[in-house]
């Protein structure tokens, strides 16, 4: 028989400790392998399980929040919602541009960057705030920084 390998360990249909942690943690990464969104670590030590989302399916639930917001018309002037992604550099951008009132409007309404694996608010000029949109799409809070707030500043 074949081994399964994930990210970091080996596991040979031998292993048959139903209580190990690495048991469990193999059995769960085969069972859940597949699945498109989220997958589940399992820290060795302390057998807790915590969520984890692909980073690639985290640029899909940004795009698809900013592009929501895109679709809204202001309610006065002729300003259009321009959503602009630059996927290498990870930096999510709804923009607005357009005259009210002969006065040229232009400006950021939400921009978004990634790293080191967390998700910076960079700006958000959203009534409600992006924030709870963002953590009701799957990404865990930890994972998502207010970088325009001070440090001191919790959500």
């Amino acid at each position: 028989m074949q081994a399964r390998v994930n990210q970091t360990k080996v596991w040979t249909p031998r292993e048959r400790d139903f209580r190990s942690p690495r048991f469990i943690l193999a059995m769960l990464n085969s069972i859940i392998s597949d699945l498109p969104l989220k997958l589940i670590i399992v820290n060795l030590e302390t057998v807790e399980i915590q969520q984890w989302i692909p980073p690639r399916m985290i640029d899909k639930i940004i795009k698809q929040t900013i592009l929501k917001y895109a679709q809204f018309r202001p309610s006065h002037g002729d300003i259009r919602l321009d959503a602009v992604f630059d996927e290498p550099q990870d930096r999510y951008l709804l923009m607005q541009v357009g005259w009210d009132r002969k006065r040229r409007i232009s400006g950021d309404i939400i921009y978004i960057t990634l790293h080191d694996g967390k998700v910076y608010i960079e700006y958000d000029g959203i009534e409600h705030g992006i924030y709870d949109d963002l953590v009701s799409q799957g990404i865990p809070e930890e994972r998502i920084v207010l970088a325009f707030q001070p440090e001191t500043a919790s959500v």
